[in-house]
């Protein structure tokens, strides 16, 4: 039987810190929990729980009882867990949306997001590998998101100076969900909302757990008793050591009888143990709590909102998502600002209610008003710099809404707060802000508005890496031109575009001579390559193929220093590159050459992978194969590629049930049938075209996109072209004005 085992700095105890639950496909566990698990306790001191036999058995209602008590569970998101049935994604991540317990999905392979989609939703994800310089890095994220979720340390004591007083609740193990039953009858009882309950949620007693146990006792006013007739059946740890030493501590006892309890059996095994009262008698049970009890504290919000977090992490309560939710909206509508932050994460992150992005933004906006009015009241470095990082959050919220309008007042404020040029720090801010201000502008179709303040963070940029010549300022520099270029060809000013690449490429060239790392070769690899892609755009298929065999040669050498998948796929790429330029240049034995050369290492990638990115990337390979070796007319060739490639989106069509793995099917459907009518065999041609219509069919109703009404279109035309062919003219007829339909359906769009 399988059972939770945890991690915590040093080996600690993890009584009293946040718990972190780590889910992820069995097969995963070995290859991310230690890197990932670290990498969250050296941002967070907490408890990072995990099952120490992922692929034992398990007992379920423990497993429940173990997430309720979950802060969040953070999740490697792979192929595997998203297609193979497992624990993980089908128990695990279902309890925590239950119970509105925020999940962290960390996206560890490329080319899942619409299978993400299809399981996780609108949920937003965090990836390790992303490899956009304009993001901010991971680790940054990483940061924010677990010290906005986890409470420190210092907000942890302030939860517990608040309440009233303290019940050290003892319990048999298998009996956690009485215990947690009684925590709940206990805090049902108006005046007894603030009282602390101490029990054991996880663990066995070990080493040093009696001196624990003395500790939470001496601390405690009341010894509670979870009473079944599991206390009496055997002998165990409240028998032989808590109930003893509540007794040498002269603790008042309140056995609660949970389920009936032979009171003789009782009495035999707990000398001097008071009558029972019963779990139903509320009135009975106040009684025994009544002097333990206050009210004083009730109508004050800042006190109602550290009980609210109590409930909401169960900090010495039972986890209680509605109350924690009432008490916190009550102190921040009541004024609270940390309350309103609080609610701002529940939202965004679906803690303890369900999780409302725009719940999440409206609250965030309300926090920022409140340092707002605390900026105009004194206009000091820690109230602008609180205020400035409260709405570049703010900001990013309504942009991940597209609410471009409020996101642009938002980033605009910014910018009038962050005005002196003369400190490093704000031209990083405002060169930041700009790009987003930019960004915002392409968003909502004003090119020239984006050119212009990304022209702005340019300038920020180039002032910043001139004055301090630094590594970062210089890289941030190279990505100012690689942004620039982009929205140049995307302008359709190619010209321009090659300007600013060139100097991206440049700079990214003198970091990699002069740092020699990893990271600024891979830069400059890439750099060829998007030179390579626009001179091909310019019809410069010289200068392309100079490009592209740099990016060959540089990503060879990236191979051969670190070996990693990333540099094998970066070299797989530079090999369908060249081999895509020589098939445009009517070279087609020198594009096969390059073509096979790719696929060599992308069926390696995709043995030991499995990933669905590799294997849609080798079906890609076979696909274009099929496609050069038909040109060459080598037909049989060609067929054998082009079933190969069909196997692959088949497979990951059942898998993934994504457009673009069905659109990959019905493409390859659709040059089967056509090799099949080249080679005469127009029956299997018919075969062919009928399946790639029904699937046409199908992503036309299910999308309406231009695309798949195009697909649609010529699917109908193949099938009248075939049916012409095989002298059924009456069937040709229906299958063109089927065509001639969508087409003018395509017209008027």
């Amino acid at each position: 039987m399988s059972r939770l085992d945890y991690k915590t700095i040093a080996g600690e105890r993890p009584q009293g810190k946040p718990n972190v639950y780590f889910s992820c496909h069995p097969d995963d566990m070995n290859i991310y929990f230690e890197k990932y698990s670290s990498m969250i306790l050296r941002i967070q001191d907490c408890a990072i729980w995990y099952e120490s036999e992922p692929y034992g058995e398990y007992d379920r209602e423990d497993l429940e009882l173990s997430l309720s008590q979950m802060q969040f569970l953070v999740m490697p998101v792979t192929t595997k867990l998203l297609t193979e049935p497992n624990r993980a994604m089908d128990l695990e991540y279902t309890i925590a949306k239950e119970n509105h317990i925020p999940v962290l999905p960390l996206m560890m392979e490329q080319g899942l997001n619409d299978l993400f989609g299809r399981r996780f939703g609108d949920m937003q994800f965090l990836d390790p590998n992303d490899s956009d310089e304009t993001r901010r890095s991971f680790d940054d994220v990483l940061s924010s998101y677990i010290k906005s979720i986890l409470l420190s340390n210092e907000q942890v004591e302030k939860v517990r100076a608040a309440f009233d007083a303290y019940i050290f609740l003892s319990y048999r193990k298998k009996d956690r969900r009485k215990a947690q039953e009684l925590m709940r009858l206990i805090h049902r009882i108006p005046l007894c909302r603030d009282i602390a309950i101490w029990y054991d949620e996880f663990l066995t007693p070990g080493e040093d757990y009696n001196v624990l146990i003395e500790e939470m006792l001496r601390k405690s006013d009341i010894f509670a008793m979870a009473v079944t007739p599991n206390l009496v059946n055997e002998v165990n740890y409240v028998m032989t050591t808590e109930y003893p030493e509540a007794q040498n501590l002269n603790k008042t006892v309140m056995p609660v009888e949970m389920v009936p309890t032979d009171r003789g059996k009782l009495e035999e095994c707990y000398n001097g143990l008071p009558s029972c009262v019963p779990a139903e008698d509320s009135e009975a049970l106040f009684e025994q709590l009544r002097k333990i009890a206050r009210e004083e504290n009730d109508k004050c919000p800042e006190h109602n909102y550290l009980i609210g977090l109590a409930f909401l992490d169960g900090i010495d309560v039972e986890v209680d998502a509605d109350r924690a939710l009432t008490l916190i909206t009550g102190a921040a509508e009541a004024g609270v600002p940390e309350a309103m932050l609080q609610l701002a994460v529940m939202y965004e992150n679906g803690k303890g209610t369900k999780r409302d992005y725009y719940k999440g933004a409206e609250w965030r906006g309300k926090y920022v008003e409140t340092l707002r009015k605390a900026y105009e009241e004194a206009q000091t470095e820690d109230t602008v710099s609180e205020l400035l990082n409260e709405l570049w959050n703010l900001g990013g919220a309504l942009y991940a809404l597209r609410m471009f309008d409020k996101a642009n007042e938002v980033y605009s404020e910014m910018e009038a707060l962050s005005v002196d040029p003369e400190k490093r720090q704000h031209r990083r801010i405002l060169s930041a802000i700009c790009y987003k201000l930019g960004d915002i502008a392409r968003a909502m179709g004003n090119l020239a508005g984006a050119q212009a303040y990304y022209e702005n963070a340019q300038a920020m940029d180039e002032s910043l890496a001139e004055k301090t010549g630094s590594v970062d300022a210089r890289r941030n520099l190279s990505i100012s031109y690689n942004r620039l270029g982009d929205l140049a060809q995307t302008k359709g000013n190619l010209a321009k575009a090659k300007e600013y690449f060139e100097k991206a490429l440049d700079i990214c060239k003198a970091l990699a001579e002069e740092t020699g790392t990893v990271k600024f070769m891979r830069d400059m690899s890439l750099a060829y390559n998007r030179l390579g892609g626009l001179a091909k755009a310019m019809g410069d298929l010289e200068s392309a193929q100079e490009y592209y065999e740099k990016f060959l040669s540089s990503s060879k050498e990236l191979v051969e220093e670190t070996g990693t998948k990333e540099s094998l796929n970066d070299l797989s790429v530079s090999y369908e590159r060249l081999g895509d330029l020589a098939k445009k240049m009517g070279d087609l034995s020198r594009a096969q050459e390059y073509y096979e050369k790719g696929l060599t290492i992308k069926e390696e990638l995709a043995e030991e992978t499995g990933t669905i990115e590799s294997r849609r990337s080798l079906f890609l390979s076979y696909y274009n194969l099929g496609d050069l070796t038909q040109t060459k007319g080598n037909l049989a060739k060609a067929k054998d590629y082009f079933e190969k490639a069909l196997d692959i989106s088949k497979s990951l069509a059942e898998e993934t049930g994504t457009v673009k793995s069905r659109r990959d099917m019905s493409l390859t459907y659709n040059r089967l049938g056509g090799l099949a009518k080249k080679k005469g065999d127009l029956e299997s041609a018919q075969e062919y075209y009928e399946k790639f219509l029904s699937i046409s069919k199908e992503l036309a109703e299910e999308t309406g996109t231009k695309e798949s009404l195009n697909d649609l279109s010529v699917s109908y035309q193949r099938l009248g072209d075939l049916a012409k062919k095989m002298g059924d003219l009456a069937a040709s007829h229906e299958y063109y004005d089927q065509y001639y339909a969508i087409k003018k359906k395509l017209a008027d769009m």
